[in-house]
Protein backbone atom coordinates (compact mmCIF):
# COMPACT_ATOMS: atom_id res chain seq x y z
CA UNK A 1 0.00 0.00 0.00
CA UNK A 2 1.37 3.40 -1.02
CA UNK A 3 2.24 5.65 1.91
CA UNK A 4 0.20 8.81 2.20
CA UNK A 5 2.02 12.06 1.35
CA UNK A 6 3.98 13.91 4.02
CA UNK A 7 2.29 16.90 5.65
CA UNK A 8 4.52 19.53 7.25
CA UNK A 9 2.92 21.21 10.27
CA UNK A 10 4.61 24.54 11.04
CA UNK A 11 4.27 25.90 14.58
CA UNK A 12 5.93 29.19 15.62
CA UNK A 13 6.53 29.20 19.38
CA UNK A 14 6.99 32.22 21.63
CA UNK A 15 6.35 32.23 25.39
CA UNK A 16 3.35 29.91 25.37
CA UNK A 17 4.55 27.41 27.97
CA UNK A 18 1.17 27.34 29.67
CA UNK A 19 -0.62 26.19 26.50
CA UNK A 20 2.07 24.46 24.43
CA UNK A 21 1.58 20.91 25.68
CA UNK A 22 -2.12 20.99 24.77
CA UNK A 23 -1.20 22.15 21.26
CA UNK A 24 1.56 19.58 20.73
CA UNK A 25 -0.52 16.72 22.13
CA UNK A 26 -3.29 17.53 19.66
CA UNK A 27 -0.80 17.42 16.77
CA UNK A 28 1.04 14.19 17.62
CA UNK A 29 -2.28 12.43 18.30
CA UNK A 30 -3.50 13.01 14.74
CA UNK A 31 -5.08 10.04 12.98
CA UNK A 32 -3.09 11.13 9.91
CA UNK A 33 0.35 9.80 10.88
CA UNK A 34 2.72 10.77 8.07
CA UNK A 35 3.58 14.23 9.37
CA UNK A 36 6.59 16.27 10.34
CA UNK A 37 6.10 18.89 13.05
CA UNK A 38 8.36 21.91 12.64
CA UNK A 39 8.63 23.94 15.84
CA UNK A 40 10.38 27.30 15.54
CA UNK A 41 11.18 28.71 18.95
CA UNK A 42 11.32 32.47 18.49
CA UNK A 43 13.50 33.35 21.47
CA UNK A 44 11.13 32.19 24.22
CA UNK A 45 12.09 33.05 27.79
CA UNK A 46 9.43 31.07 29.69
CA UNK A 47 10.65 27.51 29.17
CA UNK A 48 8.77 26.91 25.92
CA UNK A 49 11.98 25.80 24.18
CA UNK A 50 12.55 23.14 26.82
CA UNK A 51 9.04 21.77 26.24
CA UNK A 52 9.69 21.68 22.49
CA UNK A 53 12.90 19.70 22.98
CA UNK A 54 11.24 17.27 25.39
CA UNK A 55 8.55 16.50 22.80
CA UNK A 56 11.18 16.12 20.06
CA UNK A 57 12.92 13.46 22.16
CA UNK A 58 9.65 11.57 22.53
CA UNK A 59 8.50 11.82 18.89
CA UNK A 60 10.98 11.71 16.02
CA UNK A 61 8.50 13.46 13.73
CA UNK A 62 9.13 16.68 15.68
CA UNK A 63 11.97 18.98 14.67
CA UNK A 64 12.95 22.03 16.72
CA UNK A 65 14.66 25.13 15.35
CA UNK A 66 15.60 28.05 17.57
CA UNK A 67 16.25 31.69 16.75
CA UNK A 68 16.47 35.02 18.53
CA UNK A 69 13.17 36.83 18.79
CA UNK A 70 12.43 37.98 15.23
CA UNK A 71 8.68 37.63 14.99
CA UNK A 72 6.16 35.17 13.63
CA UNK A 73 6.74 36.05 9.95
CA UNK A 74 10.42 35.14 10.10
CA UNK A 75 9.58 31.99 12.07
CA UNK A 76 7.07 30.89 9.43
CA UNK A 77 9.53 31.61 6.62
CA UNK A 78 12.08 29.41 8.41
CA UNK A 79 9.45 26.71 8.72
CA UNK A 80 8.68 26.85 5.00
CA UNK A 81 12.38 26.51 4.14
CA UNK A 82 12.75 23.49 6.43
CA UNK A 83 9.52 21.80 5.34
CA UNK A 84 9.86 18.62 3.29
CA UNK A 85 6.17 17.82 2.99
CA UNK A 86 4.03 17.86 -0.11
CA UNK A 87 1.43 19.77 1.93
CA UNK A 88 1.71 22.56 4.49
CA UNK A 89 -0.41 23.29 7.56
CA UNK A 90 0.04 26.02 10.17
CA UNK A 91 -1.01 25.77 13.81
CA UNK A 92 -0.68 28.55 16.39
CA UNK A 93 1.11 27.32 19.50
CA UNK A 94 -1.65 28.32 21.94
CA UNK A 95 -4.40 26.72 19.84
CA UNK A 96 -5.18 23.07 19.22
CA UNK A 97 -6.72 20.77 16.64
CA UNK A 98 -9.13 17.85 16.62
CA UNK A 99 -7.48 14.45 16.18
CA UNK A 100 -9.05 14.14 12.71
CA UNK A 101 -8.00 17.64 11.60
CA UNK A 102 -5.26 16.70 9.12
CA UNK A 103 -7.10 13.56 7.97
CA UNK A 104 -10.18 15.60 7.04
CA UNK A 105 -8.16 18.36 5.35
CA UNK A 106 -6.22 15.83 3.28
CA UNK A 107 -9.35 13.86 2.36
CA UNK A 108 -11.06 17.04 1.14
CA UNK A 109 -7.98 17.93 -0.88
CA UNK A 110 -7.65 14.46 -2.41
CA UNK A 111 -11.32 13.70 -3.06
CA UNK A 112 -12.11 17.11 -4.56
CA UNK A 113 -8.78 17.63 -6.39
CA UNK A 114 -8.11 20.84 -4.49
CA UNK A 115 -5.13 23.13 -4.05
CA UNK A 116 -6.32 24.38 -0.65
CA UNK A 117 -8.74 22.79 1.81
CA UNK A 118 -10.40 24.58 4.71
CA UNK A 119 -12.34 23.32 7.72
CA UNK A 120 -14.45 25.07 10.32
CA UNK A 121 -12.99 26.84 13.32
CA UNK A 122 -14.36 27.80 16.71
CA UNK A 123 -13.20 30.48 19.11
CA UNK A 124 -12.81 29.12 22.63
CA UNK A 125 -12.66 31.56 25.55
CA UNK A 126 -10.58 30.35 28.46
CA UNK A 127 -7.59 31.06 30.67
CA UNK A 128 -5.94 27.70 31.20
CA UNK A 129 -4.65 24.73 29.24
CA UNK A 130 -7.78 22.58 29.39
CA UNK A 131 -8.45 19.75 26.99
CA UNK A 132 -8.66 20.58 23.31
CA UNK A 133 -12.07 21.86 22.28
CA UNK A 134 -13.70 21.50 25.70
CA UNK A 135 -17.28 22.73 25.69
CA UNK A 136 -17.34 23.51 21.96
CA UNK A 137 -20.57 22.75 20.10
CA UNK A 138 -19.74 20.93 16.86
CA UNK A 139 -21.55 21.02 13.52
CA UNK A 140 -23.58 17.82 13.15
CA UNK A 141 -24.05 17.94 9.36
CA UNK A 142 -21.07 18.51 7.08
CA UNK A 143 -21.50 21.02 4.28
CA UNK A 144 -18.82 21.26 1.58
CA UNK A 145 -18.42 24.07 -0.97
CA UNK A 146 -16.01 24.54 -3.87
CA UNK A 147 -14.59 27.89 -5.00
CA UNK A 148 -12.05 29.13 -7.48
CA UNK A 149 -9.25 31.46 -6.46
CA UNK A 150 -11.05 34.70 -7.31
CA UNK A 151 -14.22 33.66 -5.48
CA UNK A 152 -12.22 32.69 -2.40
CA UNK A 153 -10.31 35.97 -2.42
CA UNK A 154 -13.53 37.96 -2.69
CA UNK A 155 -15.09 36.08 0.23
CA UNK A 156 -11.97 36.67 2.34
CA UNK A 157 -11.91 40.39 1.57
CA UNK A 158 -15.61 40.73 2.37
CA UNK A 159 -14.88 38.73 5.56
CA UNK A 160 -17.48 36.09 4.76
CA UNK A 161 -16.95 32.30 5.13
CA UNK A 162 -13.17 32.52 4.51
CA UNK A 163 -11.11 34.09 7.29
CA UNK A 164 -7.72 35.67 6.73
CA UNK A 165 -5.81 33.37 9.10
CA UNK A 166 -3.48 30.57 8.04
CA UNK A 167 -4.89 28.13 10.56
CA UNK A 168 -7.78 25.89 9.60
CA UNK A 169 -6.28 25.31 6.15
CA UNK A 170 -4.10 22.84 4.25
CA UNK A 171 -2.03 24.03 1.28
CA UNK A 172 -0.11 22.40 -1.52
CA UNK A 173 3.46 23.39 -0.77
CA UNK A 174 4.05 24.56 -4.35
CA UNK A 175 1.67 27.46 -3.76
CA UNK A 176 4.34 29.06 -1.56
CA UNK A 177 6.90 29.18 -4.38
CA UNK A 178 7.82 32.86 -4.62
CA UNK A 179 5.59 33.76 -1.65
CA UNK A 180 6.97 34.70 1.77
CA UNK A 181 5.77 36.40 4.93
CA UNK A 182 6.63 40.12 5.23
CA UNK A 183 9.23 40.61 7.94
CA UNK A 184 8.26 42.82 10.86
CA UNK A 185 4.56 43.21 10.04
CA UNK A 186 1.35 42.00 11.63
CA UNK A 187 -1.79 41.00 9.68
CA UNK A 188 0.71 39.21 7.42
CA UNK A 189 -1.67 36.27 6.92
CA UNK A 190 -4.01 38.43 4.84
CA UNK A 191 -1.30 39.39 2.36
CA UNK A 192 0.08 35.85 2.04
CA UNK A 193 -3.37 34.32 1.59
CA UNK A 194 -4.17 36.91 -1.08
CA UNK A 195 -1.23 35.67 -3.17
CA UNK A 196 -1.89 32.01 -2.34
CA UNK A 197 -5.52 32.23 -3.46
CA UNK A 198 -4.41 34.10 -6.57
CA UNK A 199 -2.37 31.03 -7.56
CA UNK A 200 -4.84 28.39 -6.40
CA UNK A 201 -7.38 27.05 -8.88
CA UNK A 202 -9.64 25.04 -6.58
CA UNK A 203 -10.43 25.62 -2.89
CA UNK A 204 -12.61 23.28 -0.83
CA UNK A 205 -14.46 24.59 2.23
CA UNK A 206 -16.02 22.34 4.88
CA UNK A 207 -18.01 23.56 7.89
CA UNK A 208 -16.78 20.69 10.10
CA UNK A 209 -15.39 22.19 13.32
CA UNK A 210 -11.84 20.89 13.74
CA UNK A 211 -9.63 23.87 14.66
CA UNK A 212 -9.91 25.57 18.05
CA UNK A 213 -8.68 29.13 18.32
CA UNK A 214 -8.14 29.99 21.97
CA UNK A 215 -8.96 33.57 22.90
CA UNK A 216 -7.48 34.06 26.34
CA UNK A 217 -9.42 36.14 28.84
CA UNK A 218 -6.35 38.20 29.75
CA UNK A 219 -6.16 39.30 26.11
CA UNK A 220 -9.86 40.13 26.09
CA UNK A 221 -9.75 42.24 29.22
CA UNK A 222 -6.59 44.09 28.29
CA UNK A 223 -7.94 44.88 24.86
CA UNK A 224 -5.93 46.00 21.85
CA UNK A 225 -3.39 48.77 22.31
CA UNK A 226 -2.20 51.07 19.59
CA UNK A 227 1.43 50.58 18.62
CA UNK A 228 3.61 50.92 15.54
CA UNK A 229 2.16 47.71 14.07
CA UNK A 230 -1.50 48.71 14.34
CA UNK A 231 -1.31 50.53 11.01
CA UNK A 232 0.36 47.59 9.22
CA UNK A 233 -3.08 46.50 8.03
CA UNK A 234 -3.40 49.74 6.02
CA UNK A 235 -0.05 49.13 4.31
CA UNK A 236 -1.04 45.57 3.53
CA UNK A 237 -4.36 46.70 2.07
CA UNK A 238 -2.49 49.26 -0.08
CA UNK A 239 -0.25 46.46 -1.40
CA UNK A 240 -3.27 44.31 -2.23
CA UNK A 241 -5.06 47.25 -3.84
CA UNK A 242 -2.09 47.95 -6.12
CA UNK A 243 -2.02 44.35 -7.31
CA UNK A 244 -5.77 44.27 -7.85
CA UNK A 245 -5.67 47.46 -9.94
CA UNK A 246 -3.00 45.88 -12.13
CA UNK A 247 -4.31 42.35 -12.53
CA UNK A 248 -7.76 41.74 -10.96
CA UNK A 249 -9.92 44.87 -11.20
CA UNK A 250 -13.10 42.88 -10.67
CA UNK A 251 -12.04 42.48 -7.03
CA UNK A 252 -11.72 46.23 -6.43
CA UNK A 253 -15.12 46.64 -4.64
CA UNK A 254 -14.11 43.86 -2.21
CA UNK A 255 -10.74 45.53 -1.62
CA UNK A 256 -12.42 48.88 -0.98
CA UNK A 257 -14.71 47.26 1.60
CA UNK A 258 -11.86 45.53 3.41
CA UNK A 259 -9.73 48.69 3.30
CA UNK A 260 -12.48 50.81 4.87
CA UNK A 261 -13.01 48.16 7.52
CA UNK A 262 -9.27 48.33 8.27
CA UNK A 263 -9.46 52.13 8.50
CA UNK A 264 -12.31 51.86 11.01
CA UNK A 265 -10.22 49.45 13.06
CA UNK A 266 -7.16 51.72 13.05
CA UNK A 267 -9.00 54.97 13.77
CA UNK A 268 -10.70 53.37 16.81
CA UNK A 269 -7.30 52.50 18.27
CA UNK A 270 -5.39 55.64 17.30
CA UNK A 271 -4.64 58.17 20.07
CA UNK A 272 -5.83 61.74 19.54
CA UNK A 273 -2.32 63.12 19.95
CA UNK A 274 -0.41 65.61 17.80
CA UNK A 275 1.88 62.80 16.67
CA UNK A 276 -0.93 61.18 14.68
CA UNK A 277 -2.92 64.29 13.75
CA UNK A 278 -2.14 64.26 10.02
CA UNK A 279 -2.50 60.49 9.69
CA UNK A 280 -5.82 60.64 11.50
CA UNK A 281 -7.10 63.40 9.20
CA UNK A 282 -6.13 61.38 6.10
CA UNK A 283 -7.89 58.27 7.36
CA UNK A 284 -11.06 60.15 8.30
CA UNK A 285 -11.04 61.89 4.92
CA UNK A 286 -10.76 58.54 3.12
CA UNK A 287 -13.59 57.04 5.19
CA UNK A 288 -15.89 59.96 4.35
CA UNK A 289 -14.92 59.81 0.68
CA UNK A 290 -15.75 56.11 0.21
CA UNK A 291 -18.38 55.25 2.80
CA UNK A 292 -21.49 55.89 0.70
CA UNK A 293 -20.23 53.75 -2.18
CA UNK A 294 -19.35 50.89 0.16
CA UNK A 295 -22.59 51.26 2.11
CA UNK A 296 -24.54 50.66 -1.12
CA UNK A 297 -22.52 47.57 -2.08
CA UNK A 298 -24.89 44.61 -1.45
CA UNK A 299 -21.97 42.23 -0.85
CA UNK A 300 -20.57 44.20 2.11
CA UNK A 301 -21.21 42.42 5.42
CA UNK A 302 -23.73 43.81 7.91
CA UNK A 303 -21.12 44.48 10.63
CA UNK A 304 -19.10 46.71 8.28
CA UNK A 305 -22.22 48.63 7.29
CA UNK A 306 -23.06 49.23 10.95
CA UNK A 307 -19.58 50.68 11.44
CA UNK A 308 -20.04 52.94 8.43
CA UNK A 309 -23.43 54.19 9.63
CA UNK A 310 -21.94 55.03 13.05
CA UNK A 311 -19.35 57.29 11.37
CA UNK A 312 -22.13 59.63 10.20
CA UNK A 313 -22.54 60.57 13.88
CA UNK A 314 -18.82 61.27 14.13
CA UNK A 315 -15.68 59.18 14.57
CA UNK A 316 -15.71 59.72 18.35
CA UNK A 317 -19.29 58.45 18.57
CA UNK A 318 -18.39 55.41 16.46
CA UNK A 319 -15.43 54.63 18.71
CA UNK A 320 -17.48 54.92 21.90
CA UNK A 321 -20.21 52.71 20.44
CA UNK A 322 -17.66 50.01 19.55
CA UNK A 323 -16.15 50.21 23.03
CA UNK A 324 -19.55 49.64 24.61
CA UNK A 325 -20.25 46.68 22.32
CA UNK A 326 -16.83 45.19 23.11
CA UNK A 327 -17.44 45.50 26.86
CA UNK A 328 -20.80 43.77 26.50
CA UNK A 329 -19.09 41.01 24.54
CA UNK A 330 -16.46 40.59 27.25
CA UNK A 331 -19.18 40.48 29.91
CA UNK A 332 -20.85 37.59 28.11
CA UNK A 333 -17.67 35.55 27.94
CA UNK A 334 -16.06 36.09 31.37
Amino acid sequence: MKEEPLISVIVPVYNVGKYLQRCLNSIIDQTYKNIEVILIDDGSTDGSEKICNEYAERDKRIKVFSQSNRGVSVARNVGLKKAKGEYIAFVDSDDCIDVSYLRELYSLMKNKSGDVSIVGQKVVYETDGSNCGDGVKRNTVEHVELFNGAETTELMLYQKKINSSLWGKLFKKELFDGVSFPDGMVHEDLLVLYYIFKKAKRIILSNTTLYFYYFRQDSLLNGKRFDRHTMDILEIMTMIERDVLKTRKSLLPAVESRKLNAELFVIRQMPKSAEYLDVRKNIVCDIKKNRMKILHNPKVRFKTKVGIILTFFGISFMTKAYNILNKLHIARTV
